[in-house]
């Protein structure tokens, strides 16, 4: 958005907040430094599986399903990374993010097996691409979930 002095913001979104975070931690950021829990608040605000939050619009809710599966895998591997098998929305709910995240999963598998995105964005409609990013979340949520 460019504002009325020629300034620019940008909206933010699920899955680059969530790798926004996985970079940081990755750089050798602790969880407490003020970057990582900013978005972090961002995340707790936002909380939700069905969607990459920050994509839909008023006018076309559909975009909330952009870059989905690529949202779930960054999104596990993330809170992977922080190392707490919970996370507390901002209404206080705590939701146990592996199980949410294999169950949402789990409803989406085609008969066949595979995942594809119906808002095929960034190549995700291919089976193949959407396919690895749900294995890759499966994956962190089943050793989430057997610990």
């Amino acid at each position: 958005m460019t504002h009325e002095d020629g300034s620019q913001s940008f909206s933010s979104y699920g899955s680059m907040t969530y790798a926004a975070v996985k970079s940081l931690i990755y750089a050798g950021l602790k969880k407490d430094d003020p970057r990582i829990q900013e978005a972090l608040q961002w995340i707790r605000g936002h909380w939700t599986v069905i969607e990459n939050p920050g994509m839909a619009t008023p006018l076309s809710e559909d975009r909330g399903q952009m870059g989905y599966y690529y949202y779930l895998a960054v999104l596990t591997r993330t809170l992977e990374l922080l190392g707490d098998p919970t996370i507390t929305d901002t209404e206080g709910h705590q939701h146990h993010w592996a199980q949410e995240v294999a169950q949402v999963l789990l409803q989406r598998q085609r008969a066949d097996g595979s995942w594809a995105n119906e808002v095929d964005r960034w190549w995700e409609g291919d089976p193949v691409l959407a396919t690895s990013y749900a294995l890759q979340a499966l994956n962190i949520c089943y050793k989430q979930l057997e610990e």
